[in-house]
């Protein structure tokens, strides 16, 4: 990935996790498939990368500031659940 120049830090970070939901409060979590996920950058908000969780929940961001926490929001596209945001999670130099 190439460096964005708007942005102040190098933009090679990137983040691979997994969303989840809970269906009751009491019941446990399951994998988030096929879900729409945001970051916003922590400190303003900014939302810095959009895309989709998979089948198994997990999805991966690249293009992010090195070392800038963000808040990842889950978005149910079929508005079954509610949207839900989890974090701070920090975006690291992607492994060659």
């Amino acid at each position: 990935m190439q460096q964005d120049w708007r942005l102040r830090l190098p933009t090679t970070g990137q983040i691979t996790d997994r969303v989840m939901f809970k269906a009751t409060p009491s019941s446990p979590e399951a994998p988030f498939a096929k879900g729409r996920v945001w970051l916003l950058r922590a400190a303003d908000g900014y939302k810095a990368w959009e895309g989709w969780s998979d089948a198994g929940g997990y999805y991966t961001a690249t293009g992010l500031e090195l070392g800038v926490e963000y808040i990842a929001v889950g978005i149910d596209p079929y508005r079954n659940h509610k949207a839900t945001g989890a974090g701070p999670v920090v975006a690291t130099e992607a492994a060659p």
